[in-house]
């Protein structure tokens, strides 16, 4: 373990220890040191008294040459068992006299001569003092001594330091023991508390102050800290019960407003749903009884006439449409379809009514599809329709001369999606800059007197655009007063990895010659729509009995001979819902099945597969086209065998 991960109460110990043994080990050796140096100077001051005595008692015998006797003088240092040997040395430097202490083995060697002073070594000690006489130097002396005992004091004194040391260290480690418990038990105490704390985040709890030091400030200054949270929790729960309340009252509102909007949607919805089956239904009597009146042997003011009517009754069919789509976009419910089409074919179905709405006006109406564009793709391909007839009817609409051409190529392209460009020029009036920008919005034209001069509602662009954005793309424009407009927009559509070529679109023949007689059950409550039915059914062959609501319907169908039944879905008394449910209640007996078509002025999101979930097999709105009604007709599975 790390010195910085130990106990606080280790670590203090261990530095005490650490400090004690230091300073008690720089004491030793400064008392060895000193020792060693005492006993040098004690030892040189020794044997320089021995040199000088011994010097002076031989310097005669040097004069006189007497070597014996100056070998008797050195032979009085054998009182002295720490010396080891001496030499007499003449003035010029050779061995007078000499005395070696006995017993001492060869390898102890005199010195030489040399300058006075003292030399020490690891074992011995020499010194070198002059003998003078009168003043003059007759020569010098060596004695050298043995330093063995002085090292046996170091051995010694060093037992002694280790056992002090010793003795020291364990007394402090005792002693530091008991006083570190004094001073760590309060931030030990501290740390438990504050590992407490941070655990169970109980900020009550306080830490007890047992002194005035350091520590008893970091203790007071912990529970100052403790007493700032626990005002700042109460205060946060106090705001947070606030908000709480706040909340739970916010959601309230808004789950009021929300009902309140729900209910409004609701409303709405309703509401259209209403308007359209109360619009619809007259106006496919008005509709139906003009296409039966123009196959009439009419005069040409007659003709021209019905035909008035009937532009307006299309007209009028288009704005119900328009505010319907756009009523649906707006409550986000317009579904798209996912499927196989050919671009070619779809744009091609799209612009033939509008070719002879342009020839009409005298204009000239050019379709350009790219060679790029692959034949077939994966999307919508009625609401692709629906944008490139608003947009053409409208460039139709607003020229007077020259010619409107669509273009369509591909933007870009991945292995499998394409993102198609697609582009309406005309050589109409064009539209101002500043109107440019808000010609998009519900409700709008260019111009006020537009809507008198042209017509319209003004939501074919809005509607555009919305359905050009749930494609993944933009719609944008480039126009100039007096030179006409170009409308482009772009919709991103899943390319297939096998280009195939789709079947050729499906030749719908008169009823006379496409289809045997059929006998048909018509549920009906308008008298008008059965009137139009019932003649225009007569007119392809086929015989309809009328049943003026559901309960009707449910009795002549018992009666049995019907090959297939039109049901409308709003009737007094038992409406097409229920007239359905229990038909197909009494088939299940029978293992039988007769063909059920809603035909019903409800046009909303959700009324085709409403009328499908019931156990119907074909829906067509009111109001209709004829060539709508037979294709919906000769699409059934069960009917396939009446065409011929």
């Amino acid at each position: 373990m790390r010195f910085r991960d130990l106990s606080i109460r280790r670590k203090l110990t261990l530095l005490i220890l650490a400090s004690s043994v230091l300073g008690l080990v720089m004491a030793c050796v400064g008392l060895a040191a000193y020792e060693r140096k005492s006993f040098r100077a004690s030892t040189t001051n020794e044997l320089s008294a021995l040199a000088d005595t011994l010097g002076a008692n031989a310097v005669a015998s040097m004069v006189f040459n007497d070597q014996k006797t100056a070998a008797d003088i050195l032979g009085a240092l054998r009182t002295e068992p720490h010396i080891l040997g001496a030499r007499l040395y003449d003035a010029n430097g050779k061995v007078f006299a000499e005395y070696r202490r006995p017993n001492i083995g060869a390898e102890v060697r005199m010195p030489s001569w040399r300058p006075d002073g003292a030399a020490f070594t690891p074992d011995s000690l020499v010194l070198f003092r002059s003998v003078a006489m009168n003043g003059e130097k007759a020569g010098s002396i060596a004695i050298v001594s043995d330093l063995t005992g002085f090292r046996a004091k170091i051995v010694e004194y060093t037992k002694i330091a280790a056992f002090v040391l010793l003795i020291s260290l364990l007394a402090t480690y005792l002693v530091s023991s008991r006083l570190l418990s004094i001073a760590t038990a309060p931030i030990l105490k501290l740390a438990e508390l504050a590992e407490t704390v941070s655990v169970s985040e109980d900020f009550t709890l306080r830490g007890t102050i047992q002194s005035r030091d350091e520590v008893g400030t970091l203790v007071a200054a912990f529970n100052d800290m403790l007493e700032r949270i626990q005002q700042r929790d109460a205060a946060l729960q106090k705001l947070n019960a606030e908000l709480e309340g706040r909340v739970e009252k916010r959601t309230a509102e808004l789950s009021r407003a929300k009902d309140a909007a729900e209910e409004a949607n609701r409303a709405k919805s309703e509401f259209l749903a209403n308007m359209s089956h109360e619009i619809r239904t007259p106006l496919n009597g008005v509709i139906g009884m003009t296409e039966l009146a123009l196959e009439t042997q009419l005069t040409s003011e007659q003709q021209e006439y019905l035909d008035t009517v009937k532009l307006s009754g299309d007209a009028l069919l288009t704005v119900i449409n328009d505010i319907l789509d756009f009523s649906k976009i707006e409550a986000g419910k317009l579904d798209f379809e996912s499927i196989e089409f050919n671009v070619r074919e779809s744009i091609e179905a799209g612009l033939k009514a509008l070719a002879i709405r342009a020839h009409e006006r005298g204009l000239k109406l050019n379709c350009s599809v790219r060679p790029e564009v692959p034949t077939v793709l994966v999307g919508d391909p009625s609401r692709l329709r629906q944008v490139i007839v608003n947009l053409v009817g409208n460039a139709i609409k607003f020229t007077d001369r020259g010619e409107v051409t669509v273009d369509v190529q591909v933007d870009s392209a991945e292995p499998s999606s394409a993102l198609l460009r697609v582009s309406v020029m005309d050589t109409g009036v064009g539209i101002p800059q500043e109107k440019q920008s808000s010609i998009f919005d519900a409700f709008t034209q260019a111009d006020g007197s537009t809507a008198r001069r042209y017509g319209g509602s003004g939501l074919g662009l809005t509607i555009s655009r919305r359905l050009v954005e749930m494609f993944g793309g933009r719609l944008w424009l480039d126009s100039s007063v007096g030179k006409g407009s170009t409308f482009h927009f772009t919709a991103l559509f899943g390319v297939p990895a096998v280009q195939i070529t789709l079947p050729p679109p499906v030749i719908h023949r008169s009823a006379p010659e496409a289809m045997k007689p059929l006998r048909i059950l018509l549920a009906e409550d308008n008298r008008v729509n059965q009137i139009v039915v019932v003649r225009l059914m007569e007119k392809r062959g086929h015989s309809v009995e009328v049943a003026s609501n559901g309960r009707e319907a449910l009795e002549k169908f018992r009666l049995g001979g019907f090959d297939l039944l039109l049901m409308d879905v709003q009737m007094p008394q038992m409406d097409g819902f229920e007239a359905t449910a229990a038909i197909r209640e009494i088939e299940k007996s029978e293992a039988a099945h007769i063909p059920i078509i809603a035909m019903t002025a409800h046009a909303m999101k959700g009324d085709r597969e409403r009328c499908l979930a019931a156990g119907m097999d074909g829906y067509i709105s009111k109001p209709f086209q004829i060539d709508e009604l037979m294709k919906e007709i000769e699409r059934l599975p069960q009917l396939t065998s009446a065409i011929v």
